[in-house]
């Protein structure tokens, strides 16, 4: 069987397997929170304001009460009998600007949750990073190529024990482990995948992939008699059917405006 006539017509298995790949091209998305480093310092401070309003309020309130104020403002629990030692103002000042330090040493680094997954992403086709100043605020956008500016959330609470030995050695031992126990509490990912962004970005590039097309040329042998009709040999036969009804209709109307 010939074509009388030129027609296209389109390939979807091999439209939607470009389409898939295309998709899969397209690296993952994450986002760098730098905003996540003040935002858990201003908690930590709520926190200790908080103790300071409640001494006001009630002066002779045990330390273990203060201690469970604490723990309400910061929105975290920590062992009872690790605050207490230190809600004293004098050592309550100096607990909170440990906690600064070292919160804000820890976040100049990147945290993830799992940095197992992170490299399996950083793997071809590679990772995308966005970095937010604000919340929902990107101000640059950049690939990731390396891991070794970034931390899994184990390992920057195990690196929390190193940065008390080395920058808090001159604070009394109940200082040093308030320091430690809160920022492991408080401490959490500030690199963090965006599974909507790279959904949007995987679906553009699948939908920007032009359909497949067979092009059948006027006379060329769609299909011989006595061969096993394949895949391609269906679409063919299918788009020369629609060719033909669609020539018949325009027949069929030009014929009636003779009339």
């Amino acid at each position: 069987m010939r074509s009388a006539r030129a027609f296209t017509v389109e390939d979807p298995t091999s439209t939607e397997s470009r389409r898939r790949l295309a998709a899969e091209a397209v690296p993952q998305t994450y986002r760098y929170q730098r905003w996540v480093s003040a935002e858990t310092t201003k908690r930590l401070q709520a926190a200790f304001q908080a103790v300071e309003q409640s001494m006001e309020r009630a002066p002779d309130e045990t330390p273990e009460v203060r201690a469970r104020d604490f723990m309400l403002a910061l929105g975290v629990t920590v062992e009872t009998g690790v605050l207490v030692p230190v809600m004293a103002p004098e050592k309550r000042a100096k607990v909170r600007d440990a906690c600064a330090m070292l919160v804000a040493t820890l976040f100049e680094r990147q945290i993830v949750e799992d940095k197992g997954l992170l490299a399996l992403h950083v793997a071809p086709p590679g990772l995308v990073v966005q970095v937010e100043r604000a919340p929902s605020e990107v101000e640059a956008e950049r690939e990731l190529k390396g891991l070794d500016r970034v931390y899994g959330l184990e390992q920057a609470r195990a690196a929390v024990d190193e940065l008390v030995a080395e920058r808090l050695a001159h604070l009394e031992p109940e200082a040093q482990r308030a320091t430690s126990a809160l920022v492991k509490k408080v401490v959490r990912p500030n690199l963090v995948p965006d599974l909507e962004e790279t959904a949007r970005r995987r679906r553009v590039a699948a939908e920007s992939v032009k359909p497949a097309l067979y092009q059948v040329a006027a006379g060329e042998v769609v299909v011989r008699q006595g061969q096993l009709v394949q895949e391609q040999q269906r679409l063919l036969l299918a788009g020369l059917r629609r060719d033909l009804e669609t020539q018949s209709r325009t027949q069929l109307l030009a014929g009636s405006a003779l009339f």
